[in-house]
Order: structure tokens, then sequence, then C-alpha cells
């Protein structure tokens, strides 16, 4: 067997893993928590925790679990499509759980309950940090640590955040004091190679007892906040609670009770390699209305997927239109008197 023979080989064996079923399918609807035993008393109070993630997740409101929506966690088998367990390196057991999206999307339509809109730009944060050691501006190796603090309060209400590469680019254009200072014109000339419509700018600073921040959200509303916490992690989780709650006005919606996930077919040419099928799977699973795929055909130089969406497949295509990693090709000739809709996109894998 040759290496090409051997990689291919490779790649259908991942494809065929990638049609079982899977707890990546939909992130927002995927929980994974520790556990002390498989006893069905506390696997059905890790399920009561999973779901209440996932209700938050779905409509980023803090107060989810003192709505009507508290009436789901009483039953929360009723959302759960599958789990499993399994054991960590030190031991520590761990319980998988992966929710029906539509089911809990049409149980909260049926409340009255808003969920997120599949098709919500992330938000661009530049974020200034004066600390004892001097300032910094989060991005690129700045500020990881609260980086990664802002990001993982955001995640679990379902925002999307970017953050600046700070690369020579970057420095050229902006500095840690016009964040700070909160010059908007220069921050929106440096947001332009990112292409953001919606951009949070934050100055944070140590106040008596603890920490002060103000931040300014443009591109839905133009709007300001003031908050203040006891430390650096509580300021950034309410500064991410604060910020789904404004965002909720513009990205929120009622989706119908009976709205079912569409579905498109897509085939990606100059996929040979474990690495570009990887590659290709995760930058699909972050396009805007993607909420799962599953491959559908293997072939030597390309691969067909099927994707799960929650948004029109037009706005869908539109946005791989514009995905710097897929490069639409031509219809042909042979293709072209097919009947409308019937045509499956094709696109090849940027090297």
């Amino acid at each position: 067997m040759n290496q090409r023979q051997i990689l291919l080989a490779l790649l259908g064996t991942c494809l065929l893993l990638a049609l079982l079923p899977a707890f990546a399918a939909d992130r927002a609807l995927s929980v994974r928590l520790p556990v002390e035993s498989q006893l069905p008393e506390v696997r059905e109070q890790a399920m009561r925790q999973g779901l209440s993630q996932v209700l938050l997740r779905l409509t980023g409101r803090d107060d989810i679990a003192e709505t009507e929506a508290a009436a789901l966690l009483e039953r929360p088998g009723r959302y759960l499509q599958r789990y499993q367990y399994e054991t960590e390196a030190g031991q520590r057991l761990m319980l998988l759980m992966q929710f029906d999206g539509q089911a809990v999307r049409r149980a909260l339509a049926e409340l009255g309950i808003e969920t997120w809109r599949a098709e919500r730009p992330p938000v661009l944060v530049w974020l200034a940090v004066e600390q004892p050691g001097g300032r910094v501006l989060v991005g690129g190796e700045e500020g990881v640590g609260l980086r990664a603090q802002l990001q993982a309060a955001a995640t679990r209400r379902g925002v999307q955040l970017l953050f600046p590469l700070m690369d020579s680019e970057d420095r050229q254009r902006i500095s840690s004091t016009d964040v700070f200072g909160g010059f908007i014109e220069r921050i929106q000339q440096a947001s332009e190679r990112y292409g953001a419509a919606v951009i949070l700018t934050g100055r944070m600073h140590p106040q008596s007892g603890g920490w002060a921040a103000r931040w300014i959200l443009s591109g839905v509303d133009a709007m300001s906040w003031n908050m203040s916490a006891l430390s650096q992690e509580e300021l950034l989780d309410a500064a991410a609670a604060e910020l789904a709650r404004r965002l909720r006005a513009r990205y929120a919606m009622l989706p119908g009770a009976g709205a079912e996930i569409q579905q498109l077919v897509i085939e990606v040419q100059g996929v040979s390699t474990l690495r570009d099928y990887t590659r290709l799977e995760r930058r699909l699973r972050e396009v805007l209305g993607v909420t799962g795929l599953r491959p559908l055909r293997l072939e030597p130089n390309a691969v067909a997927l099927q994707l799960m969406l929650d948004a029109p497949p037009q706005r869908v295509l539109g946005l791989l239109e514009r995905d710097r990693l897929l490069v639409r090709l031509p219809v042909l000739d042979s293709e072209a008197d097919a009947a409308p809709g019937s045509q499956v996109p094709v696109y090849r894998l940027a090297p």
C-alpha cells in the first residue's frame, strides 16, 4: 500500500467514525460534566445541570432558570438525545450529554422565550487593562488569561468573541492608549481588517478594594456602561452577561414552534489527508447557521458533506462564498441544464 492509499484509508476511517452518533453535532447542545458515579439519581442531577447550561447558551439569559423554562429542568431526560461516560487520566468520571436542539428550541418557543439567531456576528473585543506592571492591550500573546476568562464567560451565554491579533499591522494602527481612552475613530479604523460588524471596547483598572471598567458597544446601537467588581474574573463575567443582555435585543428571536432544521449538501475538492479534513470540518462548524455536519461520500481527492442548518441555506452559501478557506468552483456545462436547486455547490479547499 503506497502513501496515498494509506492517507485515503486513514481519512476513510475518520469519515466512518464521523457517521456514528457524535456529541459534536451541535456544540451549544453538548455538555461534559464530572459525576461521582453512574447511579441513576446522580445522572439525573447531572442532566439537570447540563440542560441548565444549554438553556443559558441558547438564550444568553442568566435568569433563564428563574423563568417558565424552569419547568423544562423537571424532566431533563425528555431533551436528551444520548449520553456516555468517560474516565479521564486522573480517574475522574465524566458524563457526556448531547441534547436535542430542535426539541429544546421548540419548548422555549412554546413558552415565548427567545433564542439566539444563527446569523449573528461575532463581537470584536478591544480591551485595555491597567495593571501594576503596566497597561496591557489584550490580544495575541498579551493578556492571555484575561482573554480566556472573558471568552469562557461569553461562550457560556452563547456569545462569540474575536480578539485582535496584535501583530505589526495592528500595532501600527492602534495603541493601548487609544483603547483605554475610548478613541472610537481609531478603534474603528483598526477594526476594518477584521470585518467586524459589532465592536466591544473596554478599559479596566484597579480601584479601592477591587476593579472597575467602562465598556462601549458599537455596531448595534451605540451604548456604554460602567461596572465594578471585587476581582477581574467577576468583572469579566459581569461584562459578558451585560453584553449578552444588550445583544439579545438585536440577535435573539422567537422561532416558530414547528421550525425544522434545514440541510445543505456541498462538495469540497482538495481533501486528501486527515489534516485537510480536520481543517475543513473545524472551519465549517464555525460558520454561522451550521449546527452540524455529516460526511456522505469519500472520493480520492474530495468529500461530499451534508450540513445541518438553523438558517436559510442561501444565507449560509453566502457566508461560504466569502470564506477564504473555500474557493467556489464554476458550474460545469453538463450541470448547467440541471433542475434549479439540484446542483450541489462545489468548492476547493485552499492550501
